[in-house]
């Protein structure tokens, strides 16, 4: 069976991740945009992406960039925050 947890946002967002600026600016462009200003999306016909997957081997940071999207969309959106969850 697949079991969702809800994701607790990380204290700082991306300015508590070092040395990945990359792909953070990525993440920002691939996941952000479409969770922050679906208006966009909907003005020019696009589809959003529905999901992201992270991947690779324990301790790269994979669930802290989870919790740093979190907490950006909580303190970007004016709206009610993006509810993440992610599958284990």
């Amino acid at each position: 069976s697949r079991e969702f947890h809800a994701v607790k946002p990380l204290d700082g967002g991306f300015d508590a991740l070092f040395g990945i600026d990359a792909t953070i600016a990525r993440v920002k462009e691939t996941i952000l945009r479409p969770l922050l200003h679906p208006e966009v999306y909907r003005m020019y016909n696009l589809q959003p992406p529905s999901g992201a997957l992270f991947y690779g081997p324990s301790g790269t940071g994979k669930s802290a960039m989870i919790q740093a999207i979190a907490a950006e969309t909580k303190s970007r959106s004016s709206k009610s925050p993006a509810r993440i969850f992610w599958e284990r």
